[in-house]
């Protein structure tokens, strides 16, 4: 699921795609296509593990204002994915499911570092075992290429490999 690229950021497009994957979370999402008059819903078994990309650190949510200032978008999307999902997570994380994220445009290892802080703290707050967030990282800049290894070490406890 993707709100980096492959999402024109606008308020409704966030929303729905939060409702969707609640939807895909607890296994009720369909799609009806009036044009062929038929209904698809998930497969009860064969299930694909779902990963969130949430928008970059750069990217800002301006429906969102903390002091005045828009909110960071990869913390909206996090957030919000996060706290409508976790209990669902809590239910089936012996299944091999949970809350997984595909961290894009990471360009340092302090980057990680600040992910790895709000996965702890939201690991923290909603009594989940520490290390149930995973992670995996888009190396596609330059800098990041040389923090490779700084990366992993910072995810160490998120990081899906």
């Amino acid at each position: 699921a993707d709100f980096e690229d492959a999402l024109s950021p606008s308020w409704e497009n966030l929303i729905r795609g939060q409702v969707n994957l609640k939807d895909a979370v607890d296994g009720s999402i369909t799609f009806h296509d009036k044009a062929r008059n038929r209904i698809y819903k998930l497969n009860d078994h064969n299930i694909a593990k779902l990963f969130v990309r949430p928008r970059g650190w750069h990217l800002p949510e301006a429906h969102i204002l903390i002091d005045g200032e828009p909110a960071t978008g990869c913390l909206v999307d996090f957030g919000l994915y996060f706290y409508h999902n976790y209990a669902a997570f809590r239910r089936t994380r012996s299944e091999g499911s949970g809350p997984f994220f595909y961290l894009p445009k990471m360009e340092h290892s302090r980057e990680a570092k600040i992910w790895n802080c709000v996965f702890e703290k939201a690991e923290k707050m909603v009594g989940i075992e520490r290390g149930s967030i995973r992670a995996t990282v888009l190396i596609e800049t330059l800098p990041a290429v040389f923090q490779m290894d700084e990366i992993l070490y910072e995810l160490r406890d998120h990081s899906v490999g």
